[in-house]
This record gives C-alpha cells, sequence and structure tokens, in this order.
C-alpha cells in the first residue's frame, strides 16, 4: 500500500505519503476545490483525520530527525492505520472528494492486491479478521474455544494469495497449523503430543 500510494501521489519513498494527507473536511471549503485537490493531496474526513494526526504526532515524539522520514512511518504507524485507508469514507453529495473508493482504492490501492477481484469492503472485512487476530495474540489472549482458528488460518493465505499467490503457496505449503489443530483434542486432554 504504501509503494502504491507514492506512487501514484507522486512523492518519494523517503518523503513518504504521509506528508500529503489532510483534512478534506474541514480544509477544503467546496467540492470544486476538493475535486481538484484530491489527485495531489490525501484528504481523508475528519475522524480518520484525527486518527492519523494523532498517530503522526505519536510518531513524531519518537522519531530521532525531523521530519518524519517515510520509512520511519511506515515502520511505526499501526495495522489499523493502514486499514483505515480501506474504508468508505464519505460520498455523500458534493463530498467525492473524500470517497475513498474514488480517490484511494480505484486508482491507487487495489493495485497493492493484484490478485484481488472482489469488492474493496469484503477485503476491508479480511483484513479486519486478521488485524483481530493479531491483535488478540499481541496481547497473549486465549484464542481456543473462541475463534474459528482453521477460517483465520485460510484468510490469512488468502489475503497473502492477493499480494503474492507464489509467497501464499510457501505459506500454506510450509503450515503445520492444520496438524497441530488435528491434535488438539488430545492435547487438552493431557497426552503429549510430538
Amino acid at each position: 500500500m504504501n509503494d502504491e500510494l507514492c506512487d501514484y501521489f507522486d512523492v518519494r519513498h523517503e518523503d513518504g505519503w504521509h506528508t500529503l494527507v489532510r483534512n478534506g473536511e474541514e480544509s477544503i471549503s467546496s467540492a470544486e476545490e476538493g475535486n481538484r485537490l484530491k489527485e495531489k493531496y490525501i484528504l481523508l474526513t475528519n475522524k480518520d483525520y484525527l486518527a492519523f494526526e494523532l498517530k503522526l504526532n505519536e510518531i513524531g515524539r519518537k522519531a530521532r530527525s525531523s521530519p518524519i522520514s517515510g520509512d520511519f512511518f511506515v515502520g511505526k504507524v499501526s495495522l489499523g492505520m493502514w486499514l483505515s485507508l480501506l474504508n468508505n469514507g464519505d460520498s455523500g453529495p458534493g463530498r467525492g472528494h473524500l470517497n475513498y473508493e474514488q480517490t484511494l482504492w480505484n486508482p491507487c490501492l487495489i493495485d497493492a492486491f493484484p490478485n484481488y477481484d472482489g469488492k474493496r469492503s469484503q477485503l476491508r472485512d479480511e483484513l479486519n479478521r486478521f488485524a483481530k487476530l493479531r491483535n488478540r495474540i499481541a496481547h497473549h489472549e486465549h484464542l481456543l474455544g473462541r475463534r474459528n482458528l482453521m477460517k483465520d488460518a485460510e484468510n490469512i493465505i488468502r489475503i497473502a494469495g492477493y499480494i503474492d499467490e507464489q509467497v501464499a503457496g510457501i505459506i500454506d505449503d510450509n503450515n503445520r497449523f492444520r496438524s497441530a489443530m488435528g491434535q488438539q483434542r488430545d492435547f487438552l486432554n493431557g497426552l503429549t503430543i510430538l
């Protein structure tokens, strides 16, 4: 997604696309202005912009140098921030410059998933499922019995395939998850599993 945003908005990766983010609700005075600026800047809804600004300020406090480089930003930004770029935005009358389907997904972000041919909203849902699993794991939460872990594993492989089918094949071929889940009942019953 980073590469596609930098390429589409013609910004150097070293500088980063984050330098082009603007509040499309408060800084744009008319639909005409928004339509003129949507190819030059990443215009976000007020809600998404405030979340972005909060994260950017947090990253800025951690940065050793100013301004924040594109690589530093990518390394520090949360998964949730990336997912927010796949949201709907706002498609109300006169607000086409805030419709993420038109301003972000169709012109550039779709290219980050070259093997995906579905709707943006479906991809966002699949990525959100992955993000929830990742967050539960990161917080050391108990997963057994609370989630369909086989479905989660298939979701991860499917998402990888949207980006690179060969990589998805490698993940699937080397995946020991299915065999581990097949031994779950024995493990929970106290048998030693090797």
